[in-house]
């Protein structure tokens, strides 16, 4: 039987070795947990946003604990990006209205196409729980949604003419059974599928599908909207004026502006001072787009009118190589008044879709 100094002697010989396991254990967590925050900065974008707006969470496709804008690692795999016009777009929405089989969800700023309406008459005609927000009053256009609304609502779908709190409700997009779903810059009428140059974001990912969800659920109660949004998305107006300018500032070597509207003070500071920092600064407005509109920006952006005049596209494309495709014009009333959504990509597909598309219409 061991006695009490026998057991002091081999506790004092087991130090040593002990002791070199704990410290090769401590060096070995030390140098991974650097290797991985390295590797977490170089994939992270600068941020000044407030911690208080992040998810606390990953969530899939995008990495949810940076405050700015981290387009989807897996965008390729879960979305395609269509441009407009296009009939794969009609056909598609109504595809997706078609293939509904609990609810659907709708916002949008117009709907005037018969098309779509019929097609979520029949969803709610299948038990489909569809519902639908558009705008009351839209801009130069009153009324514009009436015969829509009363063909809806006569047909037990729930219509909600949007929220006095916004000036305008501009966001468009769709929720399909709580994992499909599209956002747009165009909105669902003739004229956006065989006229307009847009781009339409048709995707199949839970988590996304959750956020749009949520917001609409928000709207459509007419309650304010308090979750966390997404890194890579903007929201108008709780945070889309700071995502969307740190996205533009971040450039190192060129932003491209694709946008029927871009008249806000702000923006067009950030814009005039990159290209007089050396940056190369495009921007492209629609054919008939004033003196007026391109005498904003400073002689060093390179300012023109595209050959199509149906632009109705909102896009920016920085540094070659990420796109954020969105509702909201970059004008005040967008960022700062309206309900909007929009976000980022970087998959090579997106890329080259948007990139066609720009030089096709714009000539520099």
């Amino acid at each position: 039987m061991l006695q009490n100094r026998d057991v002091a002697i081999i506790v004092r010989r087991a130090l040593p070795a002990f002791s070199a396991i704990l410290v090769s254990i401590v060096l070995f967590s030390v140098a991974w947990t650097g290797e991985y925050f390295s590797h977490r900065q170089a994939v992270l974008y600068e941020t000044d946003f407030p911690t208080s707006e992040i998810p606390q969470t990953p969530l899939s496709g995008f990495l949810a604990d940076s405050g700015g804008f981290v387009a989807n690692l897996d965008a390729e795999k879960s979305e395609e990006i269509i441009a407009g016009p296009d009939p794969r777009i009609e056909a598609r929405l109504l595809s997706l209205f078609q293939e509904a089989e609990r609810e659907l969800f709708v916002n949008v700023y117009l709907l005037t196409a018969p098309s779509v309406v019929d097609a979520l008459v029949s969803a709610k005609k299948r038990g489909v729980d569809v519902r639908v927000i558009l705008e009351k009053d839209p801009y130069r256009l009153p009324g514009s949604n009436r015969a829509a609304r009363d063909r809806l609502l006569s047909s037990g779908v729930s219509v909600f003419s949007s929220r006095d709190d916004f000036a305008y409700t501009h966001a468009k997009y769709v929720v399909a059974d709580g994992k499909d779903y599209v956002f747009s810059t165009g909105n669902h009428t003739k004229s956006t599928f065989s006229k307009n140059r847009e781009f339409f974001v048709f995707g199949h990912d839970p988590e996304s599908a959750g956020f749009l969800r949520s917001v609409f659920e928000s709207d459509f109660r007419g309650s304010p909207f308090v979750s966390p949004v997404p890194p890579r998305f903007y929201l108008a107006p709780a945070d889309a004026r700071r995502k969307i300018l740190s996205f533009v500032r971040r450039a190192e070597k060129s932003v491209v502006v694709f946008a029927p509207s871009v008249s806000d003070s702000e923006f067009v500071s950030t814009l005039n001072s990159l290209a007089d920092g050396g940056k190369t600064v495009r921007v492209c407005l629609p054919k008939d787009a004033s003196e007026r509109d391109l005498s904003v920006f400073s002689s060093k952006v390179s300012a023109i009118r595209s050959s199509r005049a149906q632009l109705h596209a909102k896009t920016v494309w920085v540094d070659g190589s990420e796109v954020m495709i969105g509702s909201a014009n970059f004008t005040e009333n967008s960022l700062d008044r309206n309900r909007e959504i929009g976000a980022v990509f970087a998959s090579e597909k997106a890329v080259r879709t948007y990139e066609t598309t720009l030089f096709r219409d714009c000539k520099w």
